[in-house]
């Protein structure tokens, strides 16, 4: 496969961007972008608004107790978000789109996410948070498969050195 070198035209990140050292990525992103070059940011992949969300939440609530773990929206939405402390950000535009997907491809999806690692809760708690979460989401399958929407942000910007 050819190296690419930069100066890049474009950079992109997902949501992921948030586990990353911020004071040592933007710089070397900043170097890496040609002049006019933007950094883009992709987040969002969860279910928005759906008609199970009081449930959800619930559950979530519930499941990171279990986990030894509180929510704290501001605390959750700051590290999220902090980045953006490190962008000069030169906009952000949300698109919604609809999702139709099988039961155990959403649990599953779950189970990449940092708090619902397979890995983190091991094999019991596992079988009962895929057994509870399909128990929620059961009701609300259509052919078999969940219908819901999600929210994407996209941010675009150039990083700060």
């Amino acid at each position: 496969m050819p190296r690419l070198d930069p100066p890049y035209d474009l950079i992109c990140a997902g949501a992921s961007i948030h586990w990353l050292d911020h004071e040592r990525l933007m710089p070397r992103l900043a170097q890496s972008l040609g002049n006019g070059g933007w950094l883009m940011v992709i987040e969002g992949d969860g279910a928005w608004q759906p008609p199970w969300q009081a449930r959800w939440s619930e559950f979530i609530m519930r499941w990171l107790e279990q986990m030894g773990r509180r929510y704290d929206e501001t605390a959750f939405r700051a590290g999220m978000n902090r980045y953006q402390a490190f962008m000069s950000i030169h906009g952000q535009r949300e698109f919604t789109a609809p999702i139709e997907q099988p039961l155990g491809d959403f649990i599953e999806c779950q189970h990449s996410r940092a708090s619902w690692a397979r890995s983190a809760m091991g094999h019991e708690r596992c079988r009962r948070f895929d057994a509870e979460l399909e128990e929620l989401l059961a009701p609300h399958l259509h052919s078999g498969e969940l219908h819901f929407q999600v929210r994407t942000t996209l941010t675009w910007g150039r990083p700060t050195l």
